[in-house]
């Protein structure tokens, strides 16, 4: 999930991961976010792509995420390249504002296309749902709360549409996530699971970690996890008065 690395080097850290942990989907970071096609020009996508599926074989199913790297017509284009290689979901082909770009996107090509992970709104999500897009991405925290999260994915499973969270770290929002993902049946496809160091984000226990692509749940009271004394008094405090 990174994009200041050659397509080889993101290829053998993804191949190396799939063996570490036994996931059974990765995903790729594509174009220049927001970039107005500008990675376009070095080629880094067109080599990536089709070496993944290379290295990686027919078993494991990949993703791409261009945050909204793309004009429409280059993230057709694109899109045209992931479908070649039988890529499974298409992230945000185009800036993420451009809900009208993204829904003709969508409807042109056969990939899936994905949206909604910068939304605060669970009205301007429901939107997004109607317009056309394929696979539906809030985020927990972004969107306030877990209960707000929820009426994203039971609009999602209303339509029928997947509905993928983002979740692109394991902070405390990685576990709502991934309670979220386990109790609504919209939230069906693979899960967001960070690959990069993730030791800044130890600030809880049991720390969650991949074994054989499945990350398993305390069934302990709660959100099934503890925050040490000791850290909470090194924390900042904010009181919000509005």
């Amino acid at each position: 999930m990174r994009r200041d690395t050659t397509p080889e080097q993101e290829v053998d850290r993804m191949v190396a991961a799939v063996a570490e942990h036994g996931f059974r989907a990765v995903k790729i970071k594509i174009g220049e976010r927001n970039g107005r096609d500008a990675e376009s020009r070095t080629g880094r996508t067109r080599r990536l792509v089709p070496l993944l599926r290379k290295e990686l074989g027919d078993e494991i199913e990949l993703s791409a995420d261009a945050n909204g790297a793309y004009s429409p017509g280059q993230a057709v284009r694109i899109g045209r390249l992931l479908e070649e290689y039988d890529y499974l979901h298409f992230e945000e082909p185009v800036p993420f504002w451009e809900y009208e770009n993204a829904a003709g996107v969508a409807a042109t090509l056969d990939i899936p296309v994905g949206l909604g992970e910068q939304e605060f709104s669970v009205d301007a999500l429901r939107r997004i749902i109607q317009s056309g897009i394929d696979v539906i991405q809030p985020d927990v925290c972004y969107v306030g709360g877990i209960t707000r999260a929820r009426q994203v994915a039971e609009l999602a499973n209303l339509a029928g549409l997947p509905c993928v969270p983002h979740s692109s770290g394991r902070s405390l929002t990685a576990i709502f996530t991934a309670h979220l993902v386990t109790a609504m049946p919209a939230c069906n496809l693979f899960h967001e699971w960070t690959i990069e160091d993730a030791s800044s984000m130890h600030i809880y226990d049991p720390f969650p970690t991949a074994h054989n692509g499945e990350v398993h749940l305390s069934d302990a009271p709660g959100w099934g996890i503890q925050i040490p004394h000791p850290t909470l008094q090194q924390m900042n405090r904010r009181v919000s008065t509005s």
